[in-house]
């Protein structure tokens, strides 16, 4: 699995690179999920949850950080199959000693291997 992300102008061109992340993706025969999804910002989560019905819901098991790494104590995110081509993101974060709260969301599209924005 690979994520990234990029800030956009007003005039909908790609300014820079804001985020990527990387990881392994683990589908068990009755709908459970487990994911590790690695950040280059040092943060590293062990996520577990189920796919049902077009989402993917995965919450936090363990979230180990790099000695300069922002604190992040819990994520939650939600993957939903809005179309064959995209999906749409949505991130909670705790982090920084705030509670669980809405972080983000996205609409992801698909790419072609080497094509970015």
């Amino acid at each position: 699995y690979e994520a990234r992300a990029w800030l956009f102008g007003a005039d909908g061109k790609p300014l820079r690179p804001s985020a990527r992340e990387t990881g392994w993706w683990r589908l068990q025969p009755d709908g459970r999920m487990e994911a590790l999804i690695t950040q280059p910002t040092g943060i590293a989560e062990i996520l577990s949850g189920h796919a049902r019905d077009g989402a993917v819901d995965l919450a936090t098991e363990q979230v180990a950080l790099a000695p300069t790494a922002k604190q992040v104590d819990a994520t939650r995110r939600r993957y939903t199959l809005t179309d064959p081509e995209t999906l749409a993101f949505v991130h909670d974060l705790a982090a920084v000693g705030r509670p669980l709260q809405h972080h983000l969301s996205a609409e992801l599209r698909r790419t072609a291997p080497g094509q970015a924005g």
